[in-house]
């Protein structure tokens, strides 16, 4: 049980985690078993990559199917106070750009492409850029060569990327790496001495529900991710974690040589979020239970919590356009303003968001929204 961020600490671990049902990045429920952990040394939250571990995530791979209760579509990102609706993609380009000069007709990297919705992003606003990408399957070749300024795609390891690059992208990778100061590291190598890497991965400290998520191996806050790239040589231009809802954004350029980690002593709580998670499921199925139940959020949280609850029959409710009109898991998503009267809506998220969207978006009495901790006794 040694941990895979420092390679030092012993991971002690949380075995109540192991009774809770779990949930793929690509919105899939998946059977309870994983193992949790936290470091003595860096006091990072870590999966335990055991070989149930490692054979789970291979099974989740290999029939990975990105945004599919959006056909494909971009996870979009909501400003709850300004009413901003924006993909995730655009908004990190929009700030890259805004503080990193990127050089005219530059080369762009995008590690992990997926759709290529970053490589679209980018090409949105500096159409000059030559794009390349790599993943590790090469069956979206023909809907990347659709995006202007296209040059290759690299399918297969990483080791197998040629060239420099003035800006390389990783978005929603790093947190699936199980050495990820290593990987960093290698990064390096595919940088100009001037370029800048952005990595983009979710904020567990935001997030309780990111530790559900199986093949996320590792859980950062800030502060972690910050050191984590310092360590392996990189100068910090940018560390954010407002910039996107319960993300965290980081922009670095390679200088020094890699150097002993300096972690934070402050991590993520996970022990108190296993029971929390617990309360999670017991509140939704006493709302269940009292009558017609919908669950605000096509997403992880939302599909794990249905997982949790297999013979539930509602409705999805999202404000992602994208995803309006879908299904997920065969059960329909519909808009806010299409609930069906006397409908109680269920916003499985971290208490302040979910506190925001319930007074949001209740409707006196006729639909109400209701955080978890709430009963139907309430």
């Amino acid at each position: 049980m040694l941990c895979h961020v420092c390679r030092i600490g012993e991971v002690t671990e949380i075995t109540a985690y192991r009774e809770l049902p779990g949930v793929t990045s690509d919105t899939r429920p998946w059977p309870a078993g994983a193992r949790l952990g936290r470091c003595g040394h860096c006091h990072m939250t870590v999966k335990v990559l055991d070989a149930d571990w490692q054979a789970n995530v291979k099974q989740i791979y290999d029939s990975y199917v990105v945004y599919h209760q959006s056909k494909g579509a971009e996870k979009v990102s909501f400003d709850q106070s300004a009413g901003v609706v924006e993909s995730r993609s655009l908004a990190l380009t929009r700030k890259l750009l805004s503080i990193v000069d990127v050089p005219n007709g530059g080369h762009s990297l995008d590690i992990g492409t997926g759709t290529g919705v970053m490589m679209r992003a980018l090409t949105q606003s500096r159409p000059d850029l030559k794009l390349w990408a790599q993943d590790i399957s090469g069956e979206k070749l023909e809907v990347l060569q659709d995006i202007p300024g296209f040059q290759g795609l690299y399918a297969g390891n990483l080791a197998d990327v040629k060239g420099q690059y003035d800006l390389v992208t990783m978005v929603q990778v790093l947190e699936h790496v199980p050495d990820p100061r290593a990987f960093l590291i290698s990064l390096k190598s595919l940088l100009k001495s001037d370029g800048v890497l952005v990595i983009n991965i979710p904020d567990a400290e935001a997030n309780p529900f990111d530790i559900m998520i199986v093949d996320h191996c590792s859980h950062f806050t800030l502060a972690h991710l910050k050191a984590l790239a310092e360590s392996a040589g990189y100068d910090v231009l940018l560390a954010e974690n407002r910039l996107l809802p319960r993300e965290l954004v980081l922009f670095v350029r390679p200088n020094s040589m890699p150097r002993d980690p300096v972690w934070p002593v402050a991590s993520i709580d996970a022990a108190g979020y296993v029971p929390w998670l617990e309360t999670v499921i017991a509140s939704a199925q006493s709302i269940r239970a009292a009558g017609p139940m919908a669950i605000f959020g096509a997403s992880n949280a939302g599909a794990w919590l249905c997982g949790a609850m297999p013979d539930w029959d509602g409705v999805f409710v999202d404000e992602d356009a994208n995803r309006i009109g879908n299904k997920l898991m065969n059960r329909p998503i519909v808009a806010p303003q299409d609930v069906a009267a006397g409908t109680t809506v269920f916003v499985p998220l971290a208490h302040e968001l979910a506190t925001k969207i319930a007074n949001r978006l209740s409707n006196n009495d006729a639909v109400r929204y209701v955080v978890p901790g709430v009963t139907a006794a309430d």
